[in-house]
């Protein structure tokens, strides 16, 4: 951005977003707290500790002044942190969309997932890389399955987003 020095901006395995001067390596000011976002948010681990299985296994995409990221969650047990895709502002490193691979409450595909197989369900993440098209506005979220990938016992229903490649406003975040 205009009057901010250039950065490099990171994810680490630990689910930290970091952010450091591209000139002298230092920890990037006014990025989160001191050049680091923790992206172990409450909303992500769905009430299981930090200890728990949540980090970046690509880099994100860059589109305007936003990094796009998703994230590795656990393959098994079935509950755990949230695959949700996010967007961060690479200046200040706030929050600016989320969205989420499995259809929450008030999402027009909520009942694609029957019996409330959707709670606190992990799997439906973005683990690889993703594709905008910034002429177009468009990020291209490659969904994978849910957790447990090979048994849906407990996940009756289509379970939208899982296993689907997703187009969203990369600005917004918005189903497209």
């Amino acid at each position: 951005g205009a009057g901010h020095a250039p950065r490099i901006i990171f994810g680490t395995i630990g689910g930290r977003l970091i952010a450091l001067d591209a000139k002298t390596g230092e920890p990037s000011r006014g990025f989160g707290t001191n050049g680091m976002v923790n992206l172990k948010t409450a909303e992500i681990m769905n009430g299981f500790p930090e200890s728990a299985g949540y980090g970046l296994t690509a880099p994100g995409s860059i589109y305007r002044n936003l990094i796009i990221l998703g994230s590795r969650v656990q393959e098994q047990p079935q509950l755990g942190p949230s695959g949700a895709v996010r967007a961060y502002d690479i200046i200040t490193g706030k929050l600016a969309w989320t969205f989420d691979g499995i259809a929450q409450p008030g999402d027009k595909n909520h009942a694609t997932w029957e019996d409330e197989g959707w709670k606190r369900r992990s799997g439906v993440n973005v683990w690889n890389l993703m594709t905008v098209d910034a002429q177009r506005g468009i990020a291209y979220l490659p969904f994978g399955a849910p957790a447990i990938d090979r048994n849906g016992q407990d996940r009756k229903g289509a379970n939208l987003y899982s296993s689907s490649i997703v187009a969203v406003n990369a600005a917004t975040g918005k189903y497209m």
